[in-house]
């Protein structure tokens, strides 16, 4: 008797980040997968796109303008260029307050606004168009079914995740 099998799911080849959306029975509604480094994306207030940066008792504020920033905790933020040294680093995002904030934790930053910098990310952002995005169907609590959105090329917005056409 003849078998032919393959190798078992290991670790893949570069590293992804996944985005795990549940819903209100704990199930896991939509799994978003993309590569965990992306194209570098720049906030500034000259480019319109960075509101500002508000430090206060060590936590700093960040406010971007225009469109939702995508991040998520524990992505890796830049802040570079500004007059105020301390300031400029790279810090793990601490929380995302809203689709237009999100705060990382500062050390030595004098309390104040700041507006002289540039933010900056290679990480996935939920608002970009780079992700593959499966959803999984349940009756009562068994899975019973799983979905690309679009197959699964990397193409999706995680962020519309709810709309999205899955095959």
């Amino acid at each position: 008797m003849y078998s032919e099998f393959g190798l078992s799911a290991g670790p893949p080849s570069s590293f992804w980040t996944v985005l795990n959306f549940y819903d209100g029975s704990s199930n896991l509604n939509y799994q978003c997968k993309a590569k965990s480094v992306q194209r570098q994306a720049n906030f500034s207030v000259a480019l319109g796109t960075l509101a500002n940066i508000v430090v206060s008792a060590n936590v700093a504020t960040i406010t971007f303008t225009g469109q939702p920033h995508g991040y998520a905790i524990g992505n890796p933020i830049v802040i570079l260029g500004s007059a105020t040294v301390p300031l400029n680093g790279t810090y793990p995002a601490a929380s995302v307050p809203s689709a237009t904030t999100l705060t990382v934790a500062t050390s030595g930053v004098s309390n104040g606004t700041y507006t002289d910098m540039v933010v900056s990310s290679t990480a996935p952002r939920s608002s970009d168009p780079i992700w593959a995005i499966q959803k999984f169907t349940y009756t009562s609590s068994n899975l019973t079914m799983t979905q690309w959105a679009g197959g699964e090329a990397l193409n999706a917005i995680a962020d519309n995740r709810t709309s999205l056409i899955y095959q």
